[in-house]
């Protein structure tokens, strides 16, 4: 199964004191808590400015006389470690005393509680879910977004895919248009959880969410159109989904919209306003940022070839859990690149890269290293799973180290590695161009050429058929 955009983004950011304050400005219209909401809006305003001293003075005669908003406000500061005057069970019993009035957001506020590790109280997923479905119950929507989530990716004693799914249909009905439910039901799509996976549908649900500045929405949308999943690749439009999801503060849409205006993927390439967003992204903590950065100093895209700037940048990368930055300090010691070239470092860097989740470059390299046997023993079993690993991951570099490993003699194995062989020339011809650059390809080039002459129709066939199931 696919990790969901949520997963790594969403949930971490619902954990925060900001989602309880962003769903704590909801203003009421009508029903029972209008009044409320009116008698505690000074104490509200005190809140958000930051003033807790004038909330308790001014919530604390309300929430002894009934009020649901104050009760709920002060709970609220209660239960944030960060507050100097930290009271959970304090905090718990005002909440529950609102939350006994009908009042959802306090039902909604217990449950994003019971999520935290909070000091003497550790997290209670099966709480939280319970709190969250009494919200849901009342027709809060923000509780329904919070327990499809735990039902879609929670942990085992939480997670229900079915009922999660049926949650996303319930809280559609109430509200066709809600950008934090459309996102889910996009996460469900793209991960295949309670439903097959669909690219198409995701994306779909993923552009609606957007369209009202869901941040991971955007962010997501951008990651789909950038590789082509669910539609045809669009590197323009998957620029401004990034660069909305950037303006609303997700952190990792700043390295792919760097990376985009560094090298124009997008559109005429603008390294200045590119360095600019790899350094705002960069102080945000995000790994790709710092790659990026890297990138800009390797290749002087922004003026200045600095390779010590470069290889600092990337060892950033790596500091900030972006194990591509592995991969990028291999090709600095395999290009020799500021320093001397050494294949057995790059080889070294490369496995790490690989071993710490940099799948898509890592295997490739690993795999080609094993194979040829640069910087590394010899090991063509190794080279050649390697390789198909990429090419499994849609790394199309691997197609001509995969004709050389199948078909030229000093490299292949097995008897039927000719038809495999040609069904990679047929690939690499389609997506690597290698006959028009043999002195680069020298090694496929040649297999692809005797394959053309001495292969039988009948086998030339059977490898155009092949190629459709590789």
């Amino acid at each position: 199964m696919r990790t969901s955009f949520s997963v790594a983004a969403l949930c971490a950011a619902l954990l925060l004191p900001s989602d309880v304050i962003s769903q704590a400005r909801d203003v009421p219209t009508d029903g029972p808590f209008v009044a409320a909401y009116d008698a505690a809006q000074p104490a509200r305003e005190a809140y958000f400015s930051g003033d807790y001293a004038q909330v308790v003075a001014l919530a604390t005669p309300l929430a002894d006389t009934g009020n649901a908003v104050a009760q709920n406000l002060l709970a609220t500061l209660f239960t944030d470690a960060a507050y100097a005057g930290f009271d959970f069970d304090k905090g718990m019993q005002l909440y529950q005393a609102a939350a006994d009035q009908g009042y959802a957001k306090a039902f909604h506020n217990i449950g994003l509680t019971h999520l935290n590790d909070l000091p003497g109280y550790p997290a209670d997923d099966v709480a939280a879910a319970a709190a969250f479905r009494a919200g849901a119950d009342l027709g809060y929507l923000s509780s329904y977004a919070q327990l499809i989530n735990l039902r879609l990716f929670g942990g085992d004693a939480v997670q229900d895919a079915a009922d999660g799914q049926a949650l996303i249909a319930q809280a559609l009905a109430l509200d066709p248009t809600n950008p934090e439910i459309l996102f889910q039901a996009g996460e469900a799509a793209y991960t295949g959880t309670g439903e097959p996976e669909d690219n198409a549908k995701a994306l779909a649900f993923y552009r609606q969410a957007a369209d009202q500045d869901h941040p991971e929405a955007n962010y997501a949308a951008g990651y789909m159109l950038t590789y082509g999943l669910g539609t045809d690749m669009d590197d323009t439009a998957a620029d401004a989904y990034f660069s909305r999801a950037a303006e609303l503060g997700h952190v990792a849409a700043h390295g792919y919209l760097a990376q985009s205006l560094v090298f124009g993927y997008g559109g005429p390439a603008d390294p200045v306003r590119g360095l600019e967003v790899a350094e705002n992204g960069a102080a945000l903590g995000d790994g790709l940022s710092f790659e990026v950065l890297g990138d800009i100093y390797e290749y002087g895209e922004a003026g200045e070839t600095d390779f010590d700037k470069a290889r600092g940048y990337f060892q950033q990368a790596i500091d900030a859990g972006h194990p591509d930055g592995y991969i990028r300090l291999g090709d600095l010691a395999s290009f020799g690149k500021g320093e001397a070239e050494d294949l057995a470092k790059a080889y070294d860097l490369y496995s790490q890269g690989l071993a710490a989740g940099a799948t898509y470059d890592g295997a490739l390299l690993v795999g080609g290293a094993k194979l040829y046997g640069r910087g590394t023993s010899q090991d063509l079993q190794a080279g050649r799973a390697l390789l198909l690993d990429a090419w499994a991951q849609g790394n199309t570099r691997a197609l001509a180290d995969l004709v050389t490993a199948h078909g030229d003699p000093d490299y292949a194995v097995g008897d039927d590695d000719d038809l495999r062989a040609y069904a990679f020339c047929i690939l690499a011809r389609e997506f690597q161009d290698i006959d028009s650059d043999p002195d680069f390809f020298f090694t496929a080039v040649p297999v692809c050429n005797r394959l053309d002459t001495s292969l039988s129709d009948e086998k030339k066939s059977a490898a155009r058929a092949l190629s459709n199931l590789l």
